[in-house]
Formats: structure tokens, sequence, C-alpha cells
């Protein structure tokens, strides 16, 4: 699993946008973490495929900032 990071202008909708853009090209998310300030959203996804999920995000609009490999612990 990857850990999508797209920091955007605060705006309502943000989150929908990225939904609606991921469900379109399949890509599931399976985390979601957002931090906002006045002015920017700081969102953080879990993805299985990054490289879908990436180029959904950049065909509308959305720069993703950083990719990482996250550890996730199953019991």
């Amino acid at each position: 699993m990857y850990d999508l990071c797209i920091e955007l202008e605060e705006h309502p909708g943000n989150l929908a946008l990225i939904g609606e853009t991921l469900g379109a090209a399949g890509v599931n998310i399976n985390g979601l973490s957002v931090t906002n300030t006045k002015t920017r959203d700081v969102i953080h996804l879990v993805v299985d495929d990054p490289g879908s999920a990436t180029q959904a995000l950049r065909n509308s609009g959305i720069e993703v900032h950083e990719v990482s490999e996250v550890f996730v612990l199953d019991k």
C-alpha cells in the first residue's frame, strides 16, 4: 500500500473531487487523513495502485506531492 500526499488550496468539495476522480479510475481509497488550515488542505490517501491514482488525479488538475510506501500491520 502507498500513501499519496496532496496539498490543495482549502476549498469545499476537495474531498468529493478526489473521491469521484479515483472512483472513476477504479482506484479504492483504503485510508484517508486530512489536516487543514484556513488556506490549505493536506490530504493523505492510502491506495494499492499509486500509479493509476496519481495519473487520474493529475488528469483532474490535482498534483500529488509525495508517494510513500506504508507499512500496514494486519492482526
